[in-house]
C-alpha cells in the first residue's frame, strides 16, 4: 500500500498488524506498522504519528544512533 511521509504522499510499504512491547516501560498496544525499504536519501527508522507521538514523548540523540522513548 502506499503511505505519505517524507515529503512524498506515494511511498510504498507493507501495513502489519502487531504488538509493540516496551519492555523497560512495562507497556504494550497494539499497532498497525508499515514497513518499507529504506528510502533514499533517509535511511533511518521512522515512527509515525498516528497511535504514537500523541502517547510517547521522543528525545532523538542522532550523533550518538540513540533515541529515548517515554509514556505521556
Amino acid at each position: 500500500m502506499t503511505f505519505a511521509g517524507l515529503g512524498s504522499p506515494n511511498n510504498v510499504g507493507h501495513a502489519v498488524d502487531l504488538k509493540v512491547v516496551l519492555v523497560a516501560a512495562n507497556y504494550a498496544w497494539d499497532a498497525k506498522v508499515m514497513v518499507t525499504e529504506a528510502i533514499e536519501p533517509f535511511p533511518m527508522i521512522l515512527l509515525g504519528h498516528q497511535g504514537f507521538f500523541e502517547n510517547f514523548d521522543v528525545t532523538f540523540q542522532t550523533r550518538l544512533r540513540h533515541f529515548h522513548i517515554e509514556r505521556k
